[in-house]
């Protein structure tokens, strides 16, 4: 049993990392997976119902465009938009990366918040 056992350690580490990589599939599942990574790595205070996640296909990847929705509670004139940051998400197991941190358009890996952050680059 003690031979097993770090057998078994090591297919729940594998199940795990699988688990991770995800396949995104569809535009709808692109929208999805930037919407959980925007609130996930705090990449914009802009409340996510103050959002839309715009898709495009790139081959590969997902464009996801993240512009403000404006007007009612978020404030704002209505018909006016702008896009705060974009994000590409790998097809196959939905890596993503983000421009959210820098004003040049650069897509960057996303960065893990720090534990005491709260606050987010745009």
């Amino acid at each position: 049993m003690n031979k097993l056992l770090p057998l078994l350690f090591g297919l729940a580490f594998v199940a795990s990392a699988c688990a991770q990589s995800k396949p995104v599939k569809t535009d709808d599942d692109a929208a999805a997976r930037a919407e959980d990574l925007t609130t996930q790595y705090h990449l914009t205070t802009i409340k996510l119902d103050c959002l839309y996640f715009d898709t495009a296909n790139e081959g590969k990847d997902w464009l996801v465009r993240v512009r403000t929705k404006q007007g009612g509670e978020c404030g704002g004139e209505p018909d006016v938009t702008q896009t705060v940051y974009f994000m590409k998400i790998r097809k196959s197991d939905g890596h993503a990366t983000t421009t959210a941190y820098n004003d040049e358009g650069n897509f960057e890996e996303l960065k893990p918040v720090p534990a005491s952050s709260s606050s987010a680059g745009h």
